[in-house]
């Protein structure tokens, strides 16, 4: 499917719009980036207390909002640190769309 420009719901409300998507080969999943806004101001905790889904094609997919990277966040890999075994997305969400 096409993700691209496709709407962003946050809390059942069109809040932005996925702008690029790629296959994830680290997270074995699709990703995709997009902006979300809010009128009444964008905030840490409104982005967090929300959920998220893509609409594609008229149909809604359970997406989850990574405000940081969705594989070593901490950056230890490209130092050849390879004691943590990051993998925080979930089986449920890999079939579903990332923000």
């Amino acid at each position: 499917k096409q993700w691209y420009q496709r709407r962003v719901r946050g809390n059942d409300k069109v809040c932005g719009y996925v702008r690029r998507t790629a296959y994830g080969y680290s997270v074995g999943c699709n990703v995709a980036w997009g902006y979300v806004e809010n009128p009444a101001g964008l905030t840490l905790d409104w982005i967090r207390s929300g959920t998220y889904k893509v609409e594609c094609m008229g149909e809604l997919y359970d997406a989850e909002m990574t405000l940081a990277a969705p594989f070593d966040p901490k950056n230890l890999r490209v130092k050849g640190d390879y004691s943590e075994d990051y993998f925080p997305l979930s089986d449920t969400t890999k079939q579903s769309a990332h923000l």
